[in-house]
């Protein structure tokens, strides 16, 4: 269901089974609940904070798809839903996501025809979504998947361009964005043909405006198959790297915590659920080395990595026409299945689309089930506890401070820990707001964690905490 350009594949032999990792690696993510908020298909979320998201995604009207999206808070129980403009009475896709700051960026296509459609940039101001699309050189498939804004004014988009009419002549798409406070669009195309090739990109990752990997699948060269494809930005050039360990497959989703580390996930091109199997490729060390994940059926669409090779990744497991969401989480290379909770009642099946990680227990997963015969959007939150202010942030080495905790998933009998000391007096107010009495500590700056049966907030600059010692009689405070 992941979108990819629609071109007949060769048969392709089945690929070795590689090793997975470390066995017992903990997971990303911590405990989840699963909803299913409004009609519709998921196609991207992108958290600003804790308690402010963005979702993405398509619904059906009268004359054909239209484009969705909405404003959400963990914090909160609603949903904030908004139209952006319908471009064509045929079909609006939009498909990717990314916010920096207040300003968020969606990509996708239009349909102009039976045979051609063309880009779609949709940018959130404060008044709503505006639209634009871009002018295609020639008819055919031509799409954005993904964006990845490294400045409120500056992004990259990726997907397929057609140079042609014909499905051999389509090759990926890199479109650099400039982006005005109003919304206004400047973009900057460059494609990717290499002879005898087919080619496109499905999701890109900038960590900063100097560095970006865009990520997809190539078919011909070699063999004649589906390679995985990867390309690097270093602020002037695109340039296509080699993957190592892998003899074919698709690149689906990327995510770069820094210059140094990026993951990127996708599937092998097997011909059926059982010899299919979800890939990952690592950046590390200069190289890009592939594996194949031991775990049939699977394909991964998305992933988000807040460190160093600790990323969450979603997708889905086929059996036979159905299809169960799936979740991966990998810490240092050790790839491991996430126990999810039951879909809503009366889900049947389903997918995550997309995936966004805030810290270590705050990654947020997108995603469409079929609820009572129509499509529906899934939403998977996690239960786990996460602070997001903590006031006064200073006081007395005696203990004593009444400090007030902000943040999402307190619950009655949380434990509260000033560094490694717990907090004898703790009072819930509610699943957002708790009051802690400061035990006695030596002078010393320490972090406030909270914990629930659903696990630990993650240590965050928010949550510091520092112990004073009082100042002699008869001296003056030191600055």
């Amino acid at each position: 269901m992941r979108r990819l350009f629609l071109i007949a594949v060769s048969v392709i032999g089945l690929l070795p089974v590689l090793g997975s990792g470390t066995a017992g690696a903990g997971p990303v993510g911590g405990a989840f609940v699963v909803s299913s908020p409004f009609p519709g298909t998921g196609e991207a979320i992108a958290c600003k904070s804790t308690a402010a998201c963005v979702l993405l995604g398509q619904t059906l009207g009268r004359t054909g798809v239209l484009p969705l999206a909405g404003k959400w808070s963990p914090t909160a129980t609603g949903l904030t839903k908004s139209q952006p403009q319908s471009r064509s009475p045929i079909g609006n896709q939009v498909n990717g996501l990314s916010c920096y700051g207040e300003s968020c960026v969606a990509v996708g296509s239009v349909s102009n025809g039976v045979t051609t459609t063309v880009h779609r940039i949709d940018v959130l101001t404060a008044t709503g979504w505006k639209s634009s699309l871009l002018p295609a050189a020639h008819r055919g498939a031509n799409a954005l998947y993904a964006v990845s804004c490294s400045t409120p004014t500056l992004c990259m988009a990726v997907g397929t361009v057609a140079t042609g009419q014909r499905s051999s002549q389509t090759h990926s798409a890199i479109v650099s964005l400039s982006v005005s406070p109003q919304g206004d669009i400047s973009a900057q195309s460059l494609t990717h043909p290499q002879t005898g090739t087919i080619d496109s990109m499905t999701s890109i990752s900038c960590p900063m405006a100097s560095f970006c990997v865009a990520v997809g699948t190539t078919f011909g060269g070699p063999g004649r198959q589906w390679m995985p494809l990867v390309e690097t930005f270093d602020g002037t050039t695109w340039s296509q790297q080699s993957v190592g360990g892998l003899a074919s497959g698709y690149l689906l989703g990327v995510s770069c915590s820094s210059p140094t580390s990026c993951v990127a996930v996708g599937s092998t091109n097997g011909l059926t659920n059982a010899t299919t199997r979800p890939i990952a490729v690592s950046y590390s060390g200069g190289k890009w080395t592939g594996q194949i994940l031991n775990r049939s059926g699977v394909a991964l669409n998305a992933i988000s990595c807040f460190g160093p090779q600790v990323c969450m990744a979603v997708g889905s497991q086929s059996f036979g026409l159905a299809t169960v969401p799936q979740v991966f989480s990998d810490q240092g290379g050790a790839w491991n299945p996430t126990k999810m909770p039951a879909l809503p009642a009366g889900s049947s099946g389903g997918e995550w689309r997309s995936v966004t990680c805030l810290n270590a227990n705050q990654c947020h997963l997108f995603g469409t089930t079929t609820r009572r015969g129509q499509p529906t959007v899934l939403l998977g939150t996690p239960t786990g506890p996460n602070l997001r202010a903590v006031s006064p942030s200073t006081g007395p080495v005696a203990g004593g401070t009444s400090v007030q905790l902000l943040g999402i998933n307190f619950s009655r009998g949380m434990t509260v820990r000033f560094g490694t000391t717990i907090a004898r007096s703790v009072h819930f107010r509610s699943s957002q707001v708790a009051t802690v009495i400061a035990p006695p500590h030596v002078a010393a700056g320490v972090d406030i964690t909270v914990t629930t049966p659903f696990g630990t907030s993650v240590i965050a600059p928010v949550d510091a905490f520092t112990y004073v010692s009082p100042t002699a009689p008869g001296t003056l405070p030191t600055t």
